[in-house]
């Protein structure tokens, strides 16, 4: 699977938004489907961080919950390393902790 898109590239040089291939693996739809998944998490994960350092907290709120609707079926361990990370020195989703709604429609299972 590949998506094109203007400017799109993570590389300055190409304009892949995204470029998947399972066609090695005995369940390609199921992998293509994994993969995209954790594709489009990092890709708004990246976009929340980029809007927090915009100042722009309200769009970064739903890019983080996008990100969240993808990577969390992932990655049982999830919320352990977004506490990790949220309470790092540096972390840019310090400020999200402080948001108990929106923590509990994240992780509705605490």
């Amino acid at each position: 699977m590949i998506v094109v898109r203007k400017g799109g590239g993570r590389n300055i040089d190409n304009d892949r938004y995204l470029h998947i291939n399972v066609d090695d693996n005995p369940q390609p739809v199921a992998e293509l489907r994994r993969l995209l998944d954790m594709n489009l998490g990092l890709l708004y994960q990246e976009k929340a961080g980029k809007l927090m350092t915009e100042g722009k907290p309200r769009e970064a709120r739903e890019a983080a919950a996008l990100a969240a609707r993808y990577t969390l079926q992932l990655d049982p361990q999830i919320r352990r390393r977004f506490d990790a990370n949220a309470a790092a020195p540096n972390g840019r989703l310090r400020a999200i902790l402080q948001d108990k709604e929106f923590l509990k429609e994240l992780f509705p299972e605490n």
